[in-house]
């Protein structure tokens, strides 16, 4: 490119210089810069709209053609640069001079090097003005995508620009992809207002995000969208993402136009478990469930269902959902055989109306058809347990005229069953803090109280943090104090783990431990006194039989040939304390009053440490024993020998007390002694 024209092009002020250079040579306005480009595209970039349409006009027809059509090493035309640098209004000049020129085609539509159009770059930088303008010029625009699989159509509704979205879409071809797979209506919800790559739906992302208005809209297009499920591995509905994320009015939104959505995933986790699972109080409140998991063992109905195969009709649907009783008589008067229709989850009019809570109409609909109570739904739920999973407690007394209580009353074997995850009823009432239910379960003797994990009833009010209903399960079942759960840990370890220690119920459970302690304390007595009198044996013998043997020489007879050593005196001294140290534990075995159960501990305390005192002593012996007789010979030998037997009492003592070392490492500054007080 010539000097001039370069320095005009950026100053943006010589019309004479244009003049000049294009009387001499036309062709130096074609010139170009190392990027590749020309005069036009730099007067673009600075934005000097009065030099490019002086240029466009003063230059010949063909060079104004080929100045518009140019295209730079990013693959821009002109005009793309002049949308990419925020210069819209000089876009608009350039669009009009490539419209009067009838460059509609390859250079309005051109693409740079990231897939970008001049609409894409509109959109983007916000000139819904221009956007609209290249739209009307040019609607082939909208078909475009770039390297990001955006469409415009899915970058305007990411900005939320409606009117360049109802312009949009009244070009019947026009592109509507985005990134990662998703399309407008993804980030429709996604703005505020198929499946992507992730497997999920708008509906999804409409949940998910807490778009109830979104959400409407579309449930009012198309209903069926509320029984969609994710065809991820966890396979979760529209409930349970809502649950997921606490949003309470995307649920109740979708089941005021879905009476009967999908609510388990694919783990068997209903929307509830999901809520508890992330701590959504405000999702939970919504439905009491507190008995659900016990009524899952409801009694097995006597009545012969029939098949529920027929298609609910919409006016019954219509009844059930809002509670019309006289609607829903009438239609059975017509047609006896339209109760049991059903919705596609397999819901009848009494799922429905269980799940609405219309006790009324459920009490009416049971007597005119006593077998829609067997009826299942897809989720295996029969009225009742659809009644309770809503909440709808009155409705579930209703339909079986008492609750859990009177299950158990009725049937108490109900209460020996487990779930898939080994959890009894006994452990699902602790954990969802129901003493009266509790209470009963701890009536029948027999009743299961374990729960997921190894777990048992114990250890899950020990997580509540319920020190009543601790204090009912330890005064009932004393031994599940000592189970361990899968983890190796008992209650009394979880209360220190997670700081939950009451000292009432610590008390208690201590001193139910100490019940046993007798009969282990006997058991101790035998085998410590059996060790003690063993190295008292061991020790006295070897004070006669001395290391080096004994002096036969006239003047020393019997006396020990190595007395003047070190080793041999340590060899003396040890051999002593270990003999009066084993005599002692084994006189105490012997003296011990079983009654005192006080002195029972301290008697085991005591002469534990006597015995360590003892080892040690014996092991000393041993080592210096054979030191003195070996040294003078095989130092080395003699060396490692007492290095050995040194090290034997404090690998006795890693390897004896390895359980407590690895918990203490496990819980580290959260470790409190206490615990080994009470094990």
């Amino acid at each position: 490119m010539d000097r001039r024209l370069l320095e005009a092009a950026v100053s943006g002020d010589a019309t004479e210089i244009i003049k000049q250079l294009a009387i001499d040579d036309p062709g130096v306005l074609l010139g170009t810069t190392p990027q590749g480009n020309t005069c036009l595209h730099i007067a673009s970039i600075h934005g000097h709209e009065g030099f490019c349409k002086d240029l466009l006009g003063l230059a010949l027809n063909q060079s104004a053609v080929s100045l518009l059509a140019a295209i730079n090493k990013d693959g821009e035309t002109p005009l793309l640069t002049a949308v990419t640098r925020g210069r819209d209004t000089l876009a608009s000049v350039l669009l009009r001079c490539c419209r009067d020129r009838q460059l509609s085609g390859e250079t309005i539509l051109k693409q740079d090097k990231r897939g970008c159009n001049a609409l894409h770059h509109a959109i983007r930088r916000g000139y819904r003005a221009l956007a609209l303008e290249l739209i009307e010029a040019e609607p082939a625009l909208s078909k475009a995508v770039n390297k990001c699989c955006e469409s415009p159509m899915y970058t305007t509704v990411m900005r939320g620009y409606g009117d360049v979205l109802e312009k949009l879409l009244e070009i019947p071809d026009a592109a509507h992809g985005g990134a990662h797979g998703c399309n407008v209506l993804h980030a429709t919800v996604t703005s505020g207002n198929a499946e992507n790559e992730d497997k999920r739906t708008p509906m999804h992302l409409a949940a998910i995000e807490n778009k109830i208005d979104v959400l409407t809209v579309l449930l009012e297009q198309d209903q069926s969208l509320g029984y969609f499920i994710s065809t991820t591995t966890d396979a979760a509905p529209l409930l349970c993402i809502a649950a997921s994320q606490g949003n309470v009015g995307v649920a109740r939104e979708l089941l005021r136009h879905c009476p009967d959505p999908p609510y388990c995933d694919a783990t068997g986790s209903t929307c509830l478990h999901v809520a508890v699972s992330f701590g959504q109080a405000d999702f939970v409140r919504i439905n009491d469930t507190n008995m659900v998991a016990l009524l899952r063992f409801h009694l097995n109905s006597s009545i012969n269902a029939e098949p529920f195969t027929s298609v609910m009709p919409d006016r019954l649907l219509e009844a059930a959902v809002c509670g019309h009783v006289a609607e829903m008589r009438h239609l059975y008067l017509n047609v006896p055989g339209v109760l049991v229709g059903s919705t596609p989850q397999g819901n009848t009019c009494l799922h429905i109306a269980a799940i609405h809570g219309h006790e009324v109409f459920c009490k009416e609909a049971e007597a005119l058809k006593p077998s829609l109570l067997a009826a299942v739904n897809s989720d295996d739920e029969t009225p009742l347990l659809a009644a309770v999973a809503s909440g709808r407690v009155s409705v579930a007394s209703a339909l079986l005229r008492e609750l859990a209580l009177e299950l158990i009353e009725a049937e108490p074997a109900l209460s020996h069953a487990v779930n898939q995850y080994s959890e009894s009823p006994m452990f699902i009432a602790v954990m969802r803090n129901c003493e009266d239910v509790v209470d009963k379960l701890l009536q029948i003797p027999d009743s299961a109280h374990g729960g997921a994990y190894g777990c048992n009833a114990l250890h899950a009010a020990v997580k509540n943090g319920n020190s009543a209903v601790v204090e009912k399960i330890v005064e009932a079942r004393p031994g599940l104090a000592r189970e361990e759960d899968k983890s190796v840990c008992t209650p009394m370890m979880l209360a220190i783990l997670w700081g939950k220690i009451d000292v009432e119920v610590k008390d208690k459970v201590t001193d139910l431990s100490r019940k046993d302690i007798k009969s282990l304390t006997q058991t101790y007595t035998q085998n410590t006194s059996l060790v003690a009198i063993l190295i008292a044996t061991i020790t006295f013998a070897a004070a006669f039989t001395l290391p080096g043997g004994y002096s036969t020489d006239s003047g020393n007879e019997g006396l020990p040939i190595m007395s003047r050593k070190f080793a041999f005196k340590a060899f003396l001294i040890s051999d002593a304390l270990a003999m009066c140290s084993s005599l002692a534990v084994a006189f105490i075995c012997v003296i011990a009053k079983w009654e005192d159960l006080e002195f029972l501990l301290y008697y085991r305390s005591f002469t534990k440490k006597l015995m360590w005192f003892a080892y040690i002593a014996t092991t000393t012996a041993f080592a210096t024993g054979l030191f003195t007789v070996v040294a003078p010979r095989l130092l080395w030998l003699a060396i490692v020998v007492c290095v050995l037997t040194s090290l034997l009492p404090i690998l006795t003592k890693l390897l004896g007390e390895w359980p407590i070392l690895k918990l203490r490492i496990r819980l580290g500054h959260s470790f409190k002694s206490e615990l080994l007080d009470m094990v």
